[in-house]
């Protein structure tokens, strides 16, 4: 992709349930502040983030708290291949 800027692409989502970004190749991507910062804005809600392999997945988790929720984890950002069509 020719995408290098995703700066608050989802950030203040705080409805979303499930999130599929499989399709998404982050190799360009230069700028990525508060991509994913204010998703998790109500306590009850922790959306599903589905990446298409560790490396993804891996990439999101090392993403900062000003960039995603600190309490994200391998049990809520999962592999496409984990979840059931």
């Amino acid at each position: 992709s020719n995408v290098t800027d995703m700066s608050n692409m989802f950030g203040r989502c705080s409805n979303l349930t499930s999130l599929d970004i499989s399709n998404f190749t982050f190799d360009s991507v230069t700028s990525y502040d508060s991509i994913f910062n204010g998703m998790q804005a109500r306590t009850d809600n922790t959306p599903t983030i589905i990446v298409k392999d560790v490396a993804a997945q891996n990439w999101v988790l090392a993403l900062t708290s000003t960039e995603r929720p600190e309490s994200w984890t391998v049990d809520n950002v999962v592999l496409k291949s984990s979840v059931q069509s």
